[in-house]
């Protein structure tokens, strides 16, 4: 395509800079989703603590620990 489109010749090179450049792309769209479940996480632990739900509840769902999950009640304090 880039051949007959753009007249830019297929090279070795070429192939592998293209190459990298989609496993940047995908590592990125890959990190913005993960921050994102990371940040709904934290909104379902913050709902859990304002809605008194057990300190152990809340550490099964979020799978995070006792002392993660006090840092995060201190933000909404």
């Amino acid at each position: 395509m880039l051949e007959d489109k753009y007249d830019i010749k297929k090279t070795i090179e070429l192939e592998k800079e293209l190459t990298n450049m989609c496993n940047l792309s995908k590592t990125l769209v890959d990190k913005g989703i993960g921050q994102g479940r990371f940040e709904e996480k934290i909104e379902r632990v913050k709902n859990g603590l304002i809605n008194n739900i057990p300190l152990d509840a809340i550490m099964v769902m979020s799978k995070l620990s006792k002392e993660e999950i006090e840092n995060i009640r201190l933000q909404i304090q």
